[in-house]
């Protein structure tokens, strides 16, 4: 489907919204009751959302406005998730065709493969700047239960983003 900018900016301002909202839920409510050793990266699910569903050349500045939305509420950098997130894209660009995500299952699946993706490459840039291989690992360990959390999530989230970017998906895949 081809955006209008307006349709882009309406859309774009309520997921930033929805993504203000489950920041606020991960990093206040979630360790108020007791988890402290999990931080949910909503912004890669919604990332990864625009990823496999909304085609538009404007992906890589909404992942930009995204990841610098996201750094309000974390001390990670948003140029290294944008430089990612662009990357995965790029990624996901190349085996959107080969992959269908009819199903929850396939869904769970092949989001939580490319969260894995995600903490692989941001760990690399990670790497890069502190030249600390232990803390690099652990920070890529750390992430995979982060991902199988945000796969199991992702149907439901993926429905609730369809509506807000009004993506018919089965017909997007017929066309």
């Amino acid at each position: 489907m081809n955006y209008k900018i307006s349709e882009l900016s309406l859309s774009f301002l309520v997921t930033v919204l929805l993504l203000t909202f489950l920041e606020i839920v991960a990093t206040a409510f979630i360790p108020a009751l007791g988890i402290s050793n999990i931080m949910l990266p909503f912004d890669i699910l919604l990332i990864l959302f625009l990823a496999f569903r909304v085609r538009t050349p404007y992906l890589p500045i909404l992942v930009m406005g995204i990841q610098l939305f996201h750094s309000m509420f974390t001390v990670e950098g948003w140029a290294h998730g944008t430089l990612t997130g662009v990357i995965i894209c790029i990624l996901i660009a190349f085996l959107r065709d080969i992959v269908e995500l009819t199903s929850s299952f396939l869904t769970i699946v092949v989001t939580s493969l490319a969260c894995i993706a995600w903490y692989l490459i941001s760990s690399v840039f990670f790497f890069v700047s502190v030249r600390d291989f232990e803390l690099v690992s652990s920070r890529f360990i750390d992430g995979i239960p982060e991902s199988l959390i945000i796969g199991l999530i992702s149907p439901i989230f993926f429905l609730i983003l369809d509506k807000i970017w009004r993506v018919d998906y089965h017909r997007m895949m017929e066309a």
